[in-house]
């Protein structure tokens, strides 16, 4: 699998050339990793539905508790 950074390398890098709009919507559309597995392990009998709606909401909880808890 390859990974694809959307974001420019550093500030100085120009944000409107370095990636087209198209085509990152069109990378996080056609390749997001994330949604590659998540759709692998559904194909696959390894997880049902529910159980990645509850892993995914399980982690947005684990973000929220860990940015409360920076700040």
């Amino acid at each position: 699998m390859d990974t694809y950074r959307y974001h420019r390398h550093s500030m100085s890098d120009p944000s409107s050339t370095y990636r087209t709009c198209d085509e990152i919507s069109n990378v996080r559309q056609e390749r997001d990793l994330i949604e590659r597995v998540r759709k692998l392990l559904l194909a696959h009998g390894i997880a049902s539905e529910k159980e990645m709606k509850d892993i995914e909401k399980q982690v947005r909880k684990d973000v929220d508790d860990a940015i409360a808890k920076a700040k």
